[in-house]
Formats: structure tokens, C-alpha cells, sequence
């Protein structure tokens, strides 16, 4: 039986050589080729705190109380969002920074390192 789980050298659909291209970013613009330009919507794909003592360490791209991986379009410049405080401090950490994104990565988004 064939399994339909997907692996970061295939993505969900099952690329056999993945390609990366780097693509020029200015004027709000992310330029693809002459005829492709997408509108930036900058965004956070992974924010969170630390999870508490009885969850244990947890994966980053886990998605629970703590936050995690969550990629969606809306948490971007001007959100708000509440996180518990789990673990004295609450360690907030975030990254895996997108230019621009589909809810949830299911085709490609846009990397970008931050400042």
C-alpha cells in the first residue's frame, strides 16, 4: 500500500526535483517573471510560546495552546494575537517569515529573511 504522505524533498505534490528561484521583491511587489507580480502580504508562519511543562517539548510546526505553525495570511503587521502564558517568561519565539502566502502553505509562499 502506497503512502500519501508527503516528505520535504516531494511537498504534497509529489515534486520529484524541487526547484528554488529567487524572485525580486520591490515596489510591494514580488516579481515571478514579465507577466507574473503578486502583491506582498507579509506574514508569520510560525509564532508561539513555550507549551507547558506537562505537553513536554513540541515540534515547532506543531499547532496547539502554545501557538506554532500556524501559516495564515492574517497574522501580519498591525494583529493581535493571545497566546497563554505556559512556562514562566512565556519564550516567545517566532520565524519562518513569508513575503507572501496561501493560508496553511499548500502550494508555495514567498521566504523571507527578517529584520
Amino acid at each position: 500500500m502506497e503512502s500519501n504522505k508527503s516528505s520535504p524533498a516531494t511537498g504534497p505534490l509529489k515534486i520529484k526535483k524541487p526547484k528554488t528561484k529567487l524572485i525580486e521583491i520591490k515596489n510591494n511587489k514580488a516579481t515571478f517573471n514579465e507577466v507574473i507580480q503578486l502583491d506582498l502580504n507579509p506574514m508569520i508562519g510560525v509564532i508561539g510560546v513555550a507549551p507547558s511543562k506537562e505537553k513536554g517539548l513540541i515540534p515547532c510546526d506543531t499547532l496547539d495552546s502554545h501557538g506554532g505553525n500556524m501559516d495564515a495570511k492574517i497574522i501580519t503587521e498591525g494583529s493581535t494575537l493571545y497566546l497563554p502564558v505556559l512556562a514562566e517568561g512565556g519564550l516567545l519565539a517566532l520565524g519562518d517569515l513569508h513575503a507572501s502566502m496561501a493560508d496553511g502553505e499548500m502550494v508555495t509562499g514567498l521566504e523571507v529573511a527578517g529584520r
